[in-house]
């Protein structure tokens, strides 16, 4: 199916040439064919089996993506393992309105914040967020623009299938729905078989044109990652303070230059830790804790990152992620252990101005959007992080003290050479 919108570009609708329901979805793009780089996936998303549920606040619909791939026969041009953390982080970059009022709303996400009548801070959707039910005639979607997890497409005139004479998008599929986020663990997912929209140049003339002219070396900022496995920490107990201090080596970006990184900070087991009674508790599995007085540091190549203890204040954190990635947007107290000198497990007295408390406690919220963004800019031959916490009474607040799946995204430098048809990739 096609759509025509100018007498150089006509817009093509793929549908999938092959679909795996809840595993796989590839897409194949026309041979020789030349193609503006805005490729996007339509109808993503899923229903579920029943009522009244929701899509992850932070992920939206974009929680059923488990890897994404760009393909050209055997070659991988690009991909991005671990799509819904990404994007559950990055739909979080921008500032306020614009996530409130466009992003959320096309994503399926809860990400942008008001004030409503009662000082409470709130996310007030246009349209509501609710998950269509199994058959449904119509079903609750999203669109995706790849070049969100594909930068290359950020950084390339055109897409030449001249030159990616097989190419085709690969999306596997995350349908476990505590992992996917969905707001109830146990609920069974049906994701939607989606399309693919590219727009591709039919004007023949331009076309050649634009062949001839277009750049022969591509660079841009792959994003890659590498996980570090935190274990869990023993209760504090009866004899009181009990510290974690735990070093390790991640080897993902080894030989590779390396721009600005994100960390986050995920539980391992999302169903039994995000949940309770099966309900969502806060931003669900892609939370990313806020730990008891923890501190972060980085050895880059045999050398400290950062001076003294390294980064252990939160404002500190906050700037460095700001620094690095520019506005982010997260509600009050997102990135803080608790609100004000409340006990995280206690009744809170203050609840002006922050999530509504609930079951007589700070909302769940609060502490669950903390990140590290750094700048690094140097190649990797060495990475490691060492990081502390310590333990709470674990028949308090046992979520402080369980395992992390510490997930490290970095831009990765990346270079595509075309040369005589044919064209080479490297890391830079």
């Amino acid at each position: 199916m096609s759509a025509q919108y100018s007498t150089n570009l006509r817009t093509q609708y793929y549908e999938p040439s092959s679909h795996v329901a809840n595993k796989m979805t590839t897409f194949r793009l026309d041979k020789d064919a030349l193609y503006m780089p805005n490729l996007r996936i339509l109808n993503l998303g899923y229903s579920v089996d029943a009522g009244s549920l929701s899509a992850n606040a932070l992920a939206g619909h974009y929680g059923c993506i488990h890897n994404i791939r760009l393909m050209d026969g055997s070659r991988t041009l690009s991909q991005l393992r671990n799509a819904n953390k990404w994007l559950s982080f990055k739909n979080q970059l921008g500032k306020n309105q614009h996530k409130l009022c466009v992003d959320s709303p096309n994503n399926g996400a809860q990400v942008g914040y008001v004030l409503d009548s009662n000082s409470d801070v709130q996310y007030i959707p246009a349209n509501g967020t609710t998950l269509s039910d199994a058959g449904a005639s119509e079903i609750a979607t999203s669109v995706l623009d790849l070049r969100h997890v594909f930068p290359m497409l950020n950084n390339v005139d055109a897409v030449d299938c001249s030159v990616f004479q097989q190419l085709r998008v690969e999306i596997e599929y995350e349908s476990n729905s505590a992992k996917a986020g969905v707001s109830k663990s146990d609920a069974t997912m049906t994701i939607q078989e989606p399309t693919l929209a590219a727009d591709m140049v039919v004007n023949d003339a331009i076309a050649s044109k634009m062949r001839s002219s277009a750049q022969k070396v591509a660079q841009w900022d792959e994003i890659e990652n590498d996980v570090l496995f935190i274990p869990a920490q023993g209760d504090k107990g009866s004899a009181g303070l009990n510290k974690q201090s735990f070093s390790g080596v991640i080897n993902g970006f080894d030989g590779k230059l390396v721009g600005r990184i994100a960390i986050l900070k995920h539980s391992t087991a999302p169903a039994t830790e995000c949940y309770a009674a099966n309900v969502s508790q806060g931003f669900g599995s892609f939370q990313s804790r806020n730990y008891n007085n923890e501190r972060l540091q980085i050895r880059k190549n045999g050398t400290n990152v950062f001076g003294g203890n390294g980064v252990d204040n939160d404002g500190y954190k906050s700037l460095l992620l700001w620094s690095s990635w520019g506005d982010v947007c997260v509600p009050p107290f997102a990135t803080k252990p608790g609100i004000g000198s409340d006990d995280a497990d206690a009744a809170p007295t203050n609840d002006s101005g922050v999530f509504p408390a609930e079951n007589a406690k700070q909302s769940n919220r609060v502490g669950g959007a903390d990140y590290y963004g750094i700048s690094i800019e140097d190649t990797i031959n060495q990475f490691q992080i060492e990081f502390d916490r310590d333990c709470y009474d674990n028949t308090g607040y046992p979520v402080q003290n369980s395992a992390i799946n510490m997930y490290v995204f970095g831009e990765v430098r990346k270079q595509l050479i075309i040369k005589d048809g044919s064209y080479s990739l490297v890391y830079a």
